[in-house]
């Protein structure tokens, strides 16, 4: 009996267990549907919310239009609001809506009869639900403007002021300067079956919302106003059908009357929430212009059921399980000891995240473990790692003097010290490296965690470059304005001495007519002495040569001139500040200051298109085209061809962005290096000539201008490089900002 007392135990001990994990599993089922119904109809609320929010937010955009441009044209608001609609498909209709007493009823009939609708009228319906023509009341609400006209041609000229629910809707969005929503509303212009709903978005003179209440129904101008059709919001394009996604929805206005309260879908028995089937359900309440709505989301019939078959089966197979749970249990106290091992190692080893970790063997530099942050970092795999050396890690010049230090005493080895790594695609890492050592597995270990300081390192760089930049910007700007004086004066006189050579030209001219008539009248010695000295100058040569030098000279001075003005250009005096500039005139002036570089090896083209003022940092502009500039010249000097070779700068207008182009007919990029060439200190220029920096720098001070810097090239025939900035508003082009 004893020996059957373990076996019983264990098949005791078996069923129960059975039974609770067939318990534990059947709830489990229960909660994966459940689950899964949450899920899915939390997505479905949250576009319902997110489907209104937009629909209201055009009509907030609409409302600002008329806030700051109250005398907006038709056509001015189809312009404006077909994008908004075009981009929210759930709005029915964008109006315009104004304010207009009973005087001047028949003006404004007769304008918008002159804007193309002969036959309109304010509107209203009759007892019968027709419409007809508005009767005589103080003053009218009457859609005047419609976006879009087409499938809402009803709507034109109807007063809202003449229905109740759209009346009471109207003043409390005027009294509260709030949108303000209406119930449900069975919409002028419907012809299918379901419920709309209007939101009323007030509008006041000078755009100013008065203080008290009777001050703004005094200021009220009109209202901005969408109209919606529910079935629209819920029923998007692309929307997943209820059949499909296995839900059904059902929306209620709460702070509508009894009754009336179901807003979606139209048609069935339904006034509140409690009047859903019992089951799954996820509920949403949110506001839409001032009234509450209640979404709640339901499964239909059959959806979202729970499977129990896997609890059954655990049920059935509990005899199997009962033989198994002895061996399950001592493996399972296995299990449990190695993964308290596991955790003790793995504490010691990720103390330091998220900084890439490794244990190392003090004797031989091999991992013995490494954490996730090196494998994101290096790019090998644990396996790789457990496999290689840390100085596998740097580079070839470097592992004899790391070594070295690592045999130092502790206070002059490697610890803290920045070196260089490798990653396994090449990538060249600066870190400071970290060792603590202790005892792993029983084995002497080291603990080395590497600090990526490669972004900081960068960024010192670059604000040295950008300092130093600046002080070459003050420099050549100090030295252009004080070459500037001279020239100016150089230039003004000599353009005098040409001036008045001309006048003396003239005089002596006068001078030798008069020598000849006297010479006429028989020679004299003083004729004679007049033609030698003539001869013995060479009053000829002098007469045309002299014009000829002095326009030379000005021709020198006016090219001096322009260089120095392009150098006072190029060295913007506001180097952290943004303003309007002129992309075209930065660019001549750039090239003007490249010309020494550029003229030995290659002709400059340039095709610039009209563009805005565009509000940017131009100091640091004119550095990312100096150095594309710079960069063709040494591309095309790298072909190392007979004939110069052409580098061509475009720009163009593009939407809201301007373009700048800047091609060149050298050598191009090879393909192996063009995913690299914007990383910092990569260069292919010998040593001494590049520091890799230029193009990285370029694309961040582009990225800082919320642009992008791309390029296309081939080998052989030449590279592009294509700049885009964003432009101010094209509204106010030509004025500076």
């Amino acid at each position: 009996m004893r020996r059957l007392l373990f076996p019983l135990s264990i098949a005791g001990l078996g069923i129960l267990l059975s039974v609770l994990i067939f318990t534990i599993l059947w709830r489990l089922e229960d909660r994966t549907a459940q689950a899964s119904f949450y899920g899915v109809a939390e997505e479905r609320l949250d576009a319902l919310e997110t489907n209104v929010s937009l629909a209201l937010n055009n009509l907030v955009s609409t409302g600002a239009l008329f806030d700051h441009a109250p005398d907006v044209t038709r056509e001015q608001f189809n312009l404006f609001t077909s994008p908004l609609l075009a981009r929210t498909q759930a709005v029915q209709a964008m109006e315009w809506i104004p304010r207009v007493p009973q005087q001047q009823r028949g003006a404004w009939e007769e304008q918008a009869r002159r804007d193309g609708y002969p036959g309109f009228e304010f509107t209203q319906r009759d007892s019968a639900g027709r419409l007809a023509r508005a009767k005589e009341r103080d003053e009218y609400f009457p859609v005047y403007y419609v976006a879009p006209f087409h499938s809402n041609e009803k709507a034109l000229g109807f007063d809202l002021a003449s229905d109740p629910v759209r009346r009471a809707a109207l003043w409390r969005s005027a009294d509260s300067a709030q949108p303000a929503a209406t119930g449900r509303v069975v919409l002028v212009q419907e012809t299918s079956n379901c419920y709309g709903f209007l939101v009323f978005r007030p509008v006041y003179r000078r755009a100013v919302v008065p203080e008290r209440e009777e001050d703004r129904r005094k200021n009220l101008v009109g209202f901005a106003l969408a109209v919606f059709r529910v079935a629209d919001i819920v029923e998007k394009p692309g929307a997943i059908s209820n059949s499909v996604s296995g839900l059904s929805l059902a929306i209620f206005d709460r702070d509508a009357a009894r009754g009336d309260r179901l807003l979606y879908p139209k048609g069935l028995p339904l006034d509140d929430v409690a009047d859903l089937p019992q089951g799954f359900r996820a509920e949403r309440t949110f506001s839409v212009g001032g009234r509450v709505w209640e979404a709640v989301v339901y499964p239909l019939p059959g959806s979202f059921r729970p499977v129990h078959w896997s609890s059954w089966a655990v049920l059935a197979g509990g005899g199997l399980l009962t033989f198994l749970l002895t061996s399950y249990v001592i493996q399972r106290k296995r299990a449990e000891q190695r993964l308290r091992q596991s955790e003790e190692r793995a504490r010691s080893l990720f103390l330091t995240i998220p900084h890439p970790t490794f244990v190392l063997d003090s004797a031989t530099l091999a991992f013995l473990e490494v954490n996730q942050a090196a494998v994101h970092k290096y790019g090998y795999s644990i396996e790789e790692f457990r496999t290689m050396k840390f100085t596998a890690l740097s580079p070839p010049e470097e592992v004899e003097r790391f070594v070295s230090s690592l045999q130092q005493p502790p206070s002059m080895s490697a610890s803290r010290q920045q070196w260089t790594h490798m990653t396994r695609a090449g990538q060249r890492l600066d870190v400071e490296i970290h060792f603590n050592d202790l005892r792993y597995g029983g084995c002497d270990a080291r603990v080395a965690i590497a600090q990526d300081v490669t972004e900081q390192n960068r960024l010192e760089i670059n604000l040295r470059q950008g300092q130093k930049l600046e002080a070459v910007g003050a420099l050549a700007a100090g030295i252009a304005h004080e070459i500037n004086t001279p020239i100016q004066f150089l230039g003004d006189n000599t353009q005098f001495l040409a001036n008045s050579f001309e006048s003396l030209k003239s005089l002596l001219e006068e001078y030798r007519r008069l020598r000849d008539r006297v010479c006429a009248n028989g020679p004299s010695a003083l004729t004679g002495e007049i033609a030698e000295m003539e001869n013995a100058i060479d009053i000829a040569f002098l007469l045309e040569e002299v014009p000829r030098a002095l326009d030379q000279s000005l021709e020198g001075i006016e090219r001096v001139a322009t260089l120095v003005r392009a150098m006072k250009e190029f060295a913007h005096p506001d180097l952290n500040e943004s303003a309007a500039a002129d992309i075209n005139k930065a660019l001549l002036s750039t090239i003007t200051v490249a010309r020494n570089e550029l003229k030995h090896v290659a002709d400059v083209e340039t095709e610039f298109s009209d563009l805005p003022l565009v509000t940017c940092n131009i100091g640091q502009l004119n550095q990312v085209f100096l150095n594309l500039l710079i960069n063709a010249a040494h591309a095309i000097g790298e072909k190392k061809e007979g004939s110069k070779g052409l580098i061509r700068v475009a720009t163009s207008l593009e939407s809201n962005w301007v373009s700048i182009s800047i091609s060149d007919t050298g050598c191009g990029i090879a393909e192996n290096v063009r995913d690299r060439i914007f990383d910092p200190f990569f260069t292919t220029k010998e040593v001494g000539r590049g520091t890799g920096q230029g193009l990285a720098i370029a694309r961040s001070v582009v990225a800082r201008h919320g642009g992008s810097i791309t390029f296309t090239s081939t080998v052989g025939r030449g590279t592009t490089f294509c700049v885009r900035v964003p432009v101010a508003d094209l509204s106010r082009r030509g004025r500076a900002f």
